[in-house]
């Protein structure tokens, strides 16, 4: 194929697979476009990012999801959706990575300190972890930061600006 046509061919499987996985279409026919976009350019990170989203939310494929966000941040390492995504994902049941996924968290936040939806996952880490080192209080804050709270932050551990928050 030339590259153009590869180009084209990539952009279509994407658009119909992500149109599936979106509405709610067939998981089995969105994995097969979004597969094949993957392996057609497998440099496209937004092909794998959509492929690990699918894995993640309509199968029970987690290590299939877990490879897909690792090749997505091998392609892009400020990939904050990817990022975000990888860290819910490592933080639940069955793998409960909880250090893997606040490292994640704290990389988003590096790059946008009121990004809701890390704001929002490492605020469910916190309340979740179980290994003593998770915390309600820090939890709250977070949780009130992702919805553009009061920024108070009884713990002195956060260093969060409110004004710029998106609502």
């Amino acid at each position: 194929l030339s590259h153009a046509v590869a180009w084209w061919t990539v952009s279509r499987l994407l658009d119909r697979g992500t149109y599936l996985l979106d509405s709610g279409g067939s998981v089995k026919l969105a994995q097969h476009y979004l597969a094949a976009a993957c392996q057609l350019e497998a440099s496209n990170a937004a092909a794998h990012f959509a492929l690990a989203r699918l894995l993640q939310t309509r199968t029970s494929n987690v290590q299939g999801a877990s490879a897909a966000y690792q090749r997505v941040l091998e392609l892009d390492g400020e990939h904050t959706g990817a990022m975000c995504n990888y860290g819910l994902l490592l933080h639940t049941p069955p793998l409960r990575q909880w250090d893997d996924a606040e490292d994640l968290y704290e990389r988003v936040l590096a790059l946008e300190p009121k990004n809701p939806k890390a704001l929002a996952n490492y605020g469910l880490l916190q309340s979740v972890r179980e290994d003593g080192k998770g915390s309600t209080t820090s939890a709250d804050f977070l949780f009130d930061e992702a919805v553009g709270g009061s920024g108070r932050d009884p713990e002195g551990k956060y260093d969060f600006q409110m004004e710029g928050l998106e609502r």
